[in-house]
Parts: C-alpha cells; sequence; structure tokens
C-alpha cells in the first residue's frame, strides 16, 4: 500500500431480500398433528398455493407438526371457496356415497379432482367437491328396454339413490321401458 493512497473501502453488506409478508397483514401459527395445508388454507381464506409461496414449502404434501406457518389474517375471499368443500375421504368411502351425501355427481368429483379411475380413492385423499347447488342442466335419458338404475347410474356415473331421489321413483326396481329419467 502506498501512503498517499485511500484504503479501498470494504464493501457493504447487501441488504437481503425483503421478507414477503407484511406484519399487519400476516401472523404465524404452529401447525398441528392432523392440519393439512388445504385446510389451513380455507380457515384462513387463502390458497394452499398461497401458503406454500409465503413459506417456501418444497413438498405442498408434507407439513410437520409443531412447525410455524405463516398465514394471512384478513385475506381476500379465496376463489372457489363458497361453492366448493373439503373432504377428507375415510375408510370405507365410496365416490358415489360422497357425491350423494354433497348432492353432486361422481363425474363433477372426478373431474375437478383429476381423478382417473373412480373405483379407487384411499383413505386420507383430500377431494375438492363441486357445489351443484343451483345447477338445474340435467340432461334426460329415456330408458330402454333391459335397463336397470345400476346400469344407467354407472354409465352416468351417478349413484342410485341420487336417481330415485332427482325422479321420485317410488319402486326403485320398477322402471319402463320409454320412460325419461333426469340424470
Amino acid at each position: 500500500m502506498f501512503l498517499n493512497q485511500e484504503p479501498t473501502p470494504k464493501p457493504e453488506p447487501s441488504p437481503g431480500p425483503e421478507p414477503t409478508p407484511e406484519p399487519e397483514n400476516y401472523t404465524t401459527i404452529i401447525i398441528k398433528w392432523g392440519d393439512t395445508l388445504s385446510q389451513l388454507a380455507l380457515d384462513y381464506n387463502t390458497t394452499v398455493e398461497e401458503l406454500v409461496r409465503l413459506n417456501n414449502i418444497a413438498n405442498p404434501n408434507l407439513i410437520y407438526a409443531g412447525n410455524t406457518l405463516i398465514v394471512p389474517i384478513n385475506g381476500e375471499q379465496s376463489e372457489g371457496t363458497s361453492d366448493e368443500t373439503i373432504y377428507v375421504v375415510k375408510r370405507g368411502d365410496t365416490l358415489s356415497q360422497i357425491a350423494m351425501d354433497f348432492g353432486t355427481t361422481v363425474n363433477a368429483i372426478a373431474v375437478r379432482n383429476n381423478i382417473k379411475n373412480v373405483n379407487l380413492i384411499y383413505p386420507g385423499q383430500i377431494l375438492i367437491i363441486p357445489s351443484n347447488s343451483g345447477n338445474k342442466n340435467y340432461i334426460t335419458y329415456k330408458i330402454r328396454w333391459g335397463d336397470t338404475l345400476w346400469s344407467i347410474s354407472r354409465r352416468y356415473g351417478v349413484s342410485i339413490a341420487y336417481l330415485v331421489r332427482l325422479n321420485r321413483i317410488q319402486n326403485p326396481n320398477l322402471i319402463y321401458a320409454g320412460d325419461n329419467l333426469l340424470i
């Protein structure tokens, strides 16, 4: 170093990235056993994607009890929460029974959840159940000789109970060729 040369200034540490959450709009919670991001998103009026983004979660299907999670405290209404329900499959459940319980169709649940095989669901699986409220767009099916409610229900992905209730059928074992069914 020369005497008349000024010392080289030390580089200033660069400021870290701005934290995503604003303190007044977010809070932290402790994850409890059994919590899922889907349920927490519903509870805090947000989306799973937002929780993943806020918390830098690599695998949204893997969260641990005892860890902390940043959640919005006054988020806007998340899309779809007013007309969809989150359901966790229990042992013995079938899509047909779930659809009947929620007044929707197997096909609607399968499409919404990207289910390829409607006969293959498992306990703990999270399903988004679309609402059928206000949807009066039924199709009319003309019963053919040899049809049964069972065969029609399988063909259209609905339950027999749904067909009976929708069409006010008194005796499910007695349907006639030529009659029309709403599906």
